[in-house]
């Protein structure tokens, strides 16, 4: 199916409900993987986001998870950053108002008088921000931390991140050695906006695992003097920041529209 037909069945169904979603999906997810050009495959991609992405699960459910060893740990990684569509099933119950998620500094924080992630995200210029499918930004280190652990789960180190950038075959970046073009949501891109997860299907380790390289920045648990660390590679920064070694230090107040984060869950140690 090509581009303009499926753009148009999709938003048909959408405003009608009727037809076999389940065709639309496939073929949109045939589409987005393929070697179609990028803006399209990203106007398909955020309609999926819409259509409902068969991609995308719930962390309580094991499908959610790569399994990888890290510095001779085993560990579970989300395939893909938290998307905006989990992140509003978290912001939009009873949970982010679960005063058990949240460190005493992270209480502290919430319950300060300011702007929510609601109503920034509800702003004009949000809108190409956070779609569905699209990896959650704007939220705040003590936010990720919350919505972590309502999971039972936390944010990587940086140390684990680099180690499942580079595998066993110590690869510069999860599809080679060079950076090249067209390989991740950087901005050479000039793509100004977060893509739909896994768009970019060179940004993918082997097993799986996708836009840890670019797309949006990501929250690290490492902290030092107040201050934690981020890997920066995003659709805002440049090749340089997309480097696996990449890290900067920020306050864990701070909300950048390219900023998000991902889950990963220690296994315990055989016996």
């Amino acid at each position: 199916m090509n581009y303009d037909h499926l753009y148009n069945e999709i938003n048909l169904y959408l405003k009608n409900q009727n037809g076999d979603k389940s065709e639309l999906q496939d073929s949109a997810l045939k589409f987005i993987s393929q070697e179609n050009p990028l803006a399209e495959k990203i106007q398909i991609g955020v309609l999926l986001g819409y259509l409902g992405d068969p991609r995308l699960g719930d962390p309580s459910l094991d499908s959610y998870w790569v399994r990888v060893e890290v510095s001779f740990l085993d560990l579970l990684v989300g395939k893909f950053p938290v998307t905006t569509q989990e992140w509003l099933q978290f912001y939009e119950s009873d949970h982010y108002h679960n005063d058990d998620l949240w460190t005493e500094e992270g209480l502290l924080w919430r319950n300060t008088d300011r702007p929510s992630w609601g109503t920034l995200a509800s702003a004009e210029e949000s809108k190409d921000f956070i779609h569905p499918n699209q990896p959650v930004v704007g939220v705040c280190f003590h936010e990720a931390q919350a919505f972590a652990s309502h999971y039972n789960a936390r944010l990587l180190y940086s140390d684990e991140r680099l180690d499942i950038i580079r595998g066993q075959e110590r690869r510069v970046y999860p599809w080679g050695r060079d950076f090249g073009r067209g390989n991740a949501n950087t901005k050479e891109e000039v793509l100004q906006r977060p893509s739909p997860v896994g768009i970019f299907v060179s940004d993918k380790t082997p097993n799986g695992i996708y836009d840890l390289v670019g797309n949006v920045a990501e929250w690290m648990e490492d902290q030092d003097e107040g201050q934690y660390s981020i890997h920066p590679g995003s659709w805002h920064n440049d090749m340089m920041s997309a480097w696996p070694k990449a890290s900067k230090s920020i306050s864990p107040n701070t909300r950048l529209n390219y900023l998000g984060f991902r889950l990963t869950k220690d296994l315990p140690e055989e016996i």
